[in-house]
């Protein structure tokens, strides 16, 4: 694989981990000197394994196409960093069952509510089916340095673990059409939020919505010291919480952060003015 344009804190090696597939035999229960399983012809299924360790990540069926961690990122790499793509973040949750990585793009700022944003590339793979191989490209700011990155997404494409999904053979083609679409499509969604003044019981909403009974106290002090004023306002808090007050190696977390930003939009009531291709 290539040199890759890593930041140096995204751990990018805890993603490529091998794997395999590994066919599950048919077995039948038969009362022969005791109950002892007999192995027949093989199933349906199959074991998909952690080729470092021995563990069982998921087991498929046979339809299931296992598309590897490494192949995503050697279609995506090259296309992304030749537009200037820097790895901002790599994560694997669930116990390798789902991945997801995240590229900046540094040299292109967007003013947004007084701030900047940068346009990014987000990949998500699964090995058990949970998550389908998903493309997605956006106008995003980086809320802080750790943190949620919010935006306009500009494009889309999902495809199933599926051998007649005919797409998978051509990811790189979808990589390179998301970049496209992101470079050129932009939204001033942070300034409309900005002009939207905060109402109280939304305050209450996210709290009730959002958050847990263990980090709601956390949310409603951020609430009292930041005092938010605009949705804006609202968004920076309920981000500020989840990254830095929670463990964001938890799906749930990332669940979490996956809500806000629609939440939020929906309360403000502000339509995003972007370009959604499937």
């Amino acid at each position: 694989m290539r040199s890759l344009n890593v930041n140096k804190n995204c751990d990018l090696e805890s993603t490529l981990f091998p794997v395999v597939e590994v066919p599950v035999p048919e077995v039948t229960l038969t009362k022969d000197a005791g109950y002892v399983f007999e192995g027949k012809s093989m199933s349906d299924y199959k074991f998909i394994v952690n080729e470092n360790n021995g563990n069982i990540i998921s087991c498929m069926t046979k339809d299931y196409r296992l598309v590897k961690n490494e192949t995503v990122i050697e279609s995506a790499i090259k296309r992304i960093e030749d537009q200037g793509g820097v790895l901002s973040e790599a994560m694997t949750t669930q116990n390798g069952r789902r991945s997801f990585w995240n590229w900046r793009f540094p040299d292109i700022e967007v003013p947004m509510a007084g701030e900047e944003m940068n346009p990014t590339i987000e990949i998500h793979n699964s090995y058990d089916g949970s998550t389908e191989i998903r493309i997605m490209g956006g106008t995003f700011r980086l809320v802080c340095t750790n943190g949620l990155m919010i935006g306009t997404v500009t494009s889309d494409k999902k495809n199933k673990h599926l051998y007649s999904n005919a797409q998978i053979d051509i990811l790189g083609d979808l990589i390179s059409q998301t970049i496209d679409n992101t470079l050129v499509m932009f939204g001033p969604i942070g300034e409309k939020l900005n002009d939207k003044k905060l109402k109280d019981k939304d305050i209450f909403y996210c709290a009730e919505k959002l958050f847990s009974q263990r980090t709601n106290e956390l949310y409603i002090q951020r609430i009292l010291l930041d005092k938010p004023k605009t949705y804006w306002d609202l968004l920076n808090v309920c981000t500020n919480v989840c990254t830095h007050h929670m463990d964001r190696n938890r799906q749930i977390v990332r669940n979490i952060e996956a809500q806000i930003f629609p939440t939020i939009l929906k309360l403000a009531n502000v339509q995003t003015e972007s370009l959604v291709t499937a």
